[in-house]
Parts: structure tokens; C-alpha cells; sequence
């Protein structure tokens, strides 16, 4: 409770920073982030996988991730309907990233 939400906001953001470009150094995930400014969320498929075959493994080591939706302008092409979410917290830290990427390489 005695973090400011400015301190919060930039922890979020720079794990996500670290995040990306080490899921994307994956061959089998592809990130899916677009946009101008990116936050705290980092979206992800894994080998054209449905995105429940990837989140439920990283649920069953207490790792939490969605499955998150696609609208149809959303979509990146393959057939995909959903892509995973990371959400990195406050509470997060380096290890907890190196930990997502080991867990979702599997």
C-alpha cells in the first residue's frame, strides 16, 4: 500500500519489456503486442496451439495467464480465435519472468 501507482505503472511496464523479447526469442511462441505505447499485458500464441493448451499448463504451476479473445480485426491470420495474456503485477519480479518463459517453452 505504500507504493505510488507511478512506481507501480513502471515496475509493470519494464517487466513486460523484459518479457517480450525473451518469449519471442522462442521459435515455437510468436508475440503478439501491437500498438504505439505498450503496457503491463503481453499477448502470446504458442506453435498455433489453442491458447487454453497453453495457459491451462502454466495455471497447474501456479502461474497465471488468460486466454484472451480475438475480435476479427484482431486477428493475426492461421485460424487463430484467442491468443494467452501475461500480466505482470507489482509483486513481479525478474525471476517470475524467467519463470513464465522457462514454464511456457516447456
Amino acid at each position: 500500500m505504500r507504493v505510488e501507482i507511478d512506481e507501480i505503472e513502471a515496475q509493470v511496464k519494464a517487466l513486460a519489456t523484459l518479457l517480450r523479447p525473451e518469449l519471442a526469442k522462442r521459435p515455437s511462441v510468436a508475440v503478439y503486442d501491437q500498438g504505439v505505447e505498450q503496457r503491463g499485458s503481453v499477448s502470446f500464441f504458442k506453435n498455433g496451439e489453442a491458447a487454453a493448451r497453453t495457459r491451462d499448463p502454466l495455471h497447474a504451476v501456479q502461474i497465471n495467464a488468460h486466454e484472451a479473445g480475438l475480435g476479427r480485426i484482431d486477428l493475426p491470420g492461421g485460424g487463430a480465435d484467442a491468443f494467452v495474456r501475461a500480466s505482470r503485477h507489482c509483486y513481479n519480479d525478474g525471476s517470475d519472468v524467467e519463470r513464465f518463459v522457462r514454464s511456457v517453452a516447456g
